[in-house]
């Protein structure tokens, strides 16, 4: 009613965060209850581009270098509002950790009779850090993870949690100043 000021603004802002927080909160709450997923034939590729290109003017207005490199024709069994979600995830944490001036890589490849996606970023201050813990459920990791960067440390774990639903697997990798999260389905 008073209109806009630093007040209302930090409301907002702090509403959309709470909203955000609700969301995934509920997602994880349909994974826990979920028995099992309806696996149907998804186009691997289609979906890894479409949700990948999403991303890729916030990467680049970000002053961030995007590169796609997913192969075409990938078919396989999974359930693919799953599948879109765990690549968002993967996508949004590589977008908001990528060093400044920095690359976000996605690439899309065969493995066995399933596929191989790899989401990976620069990140300079990774070396030294617990990977092993960046699954656990609100798990954030001081140095890098810190309040400056939006989010509540629940991604990773969604996406490991989505990775198991779909019979595959998401593991974590640092080398040569990159972290790279690769998922297998």
């Amino acid at each position: 009613m008073g209109g806009k000021s630093k007040w209302t603004e930090s409301t907002r802002r702090q509403v959309d965060k709470l909203q955000a927080l609700i969301e995934s909160l509920v997602v994880l709450s349909r994974l826990d209850e979920m028995q099992e997923l309806t696996l149907t034939d998804v186009d691997f590729s289609a979906v890894t581009s479409e949700t990948a290109e999403a991303f890729r003017s916030v990467i680049e207005g970000g002053g961030k270098t995007f590169c796609a490199k997913i192969a075409q024709g990938l078919h396989g069994q999974a359930e693919k509002r799953s599948f879109q979600q765990a690549i968002s995830i993967l996508m949004d944490n590589a977008a908001k950790y990528c060093d400044e001036g920095g690359t976000v890589r996605v690439t899309l490849a065969q493995k066995g009779k399933g596929v191989r996606l790899t989401v990976s970023n620069t990140y300079a201050a990774g070396k030294g850090v617990d990977y092993g813990r960046f699954f656990e459920r609100f798990y954030r990791e001081d140095a890098s993870h810190n309040s400056a960067k939006a989010g509540f440390g629940i991604g990773l774990s969604m996406a490991k949690e989505i990775a198991e639903r779909l019979g595959g697997k998401l593991r974590v990798s640092y080398a040569g100043d990159t972290i790279s999260f690769v998922l297998e389905v």
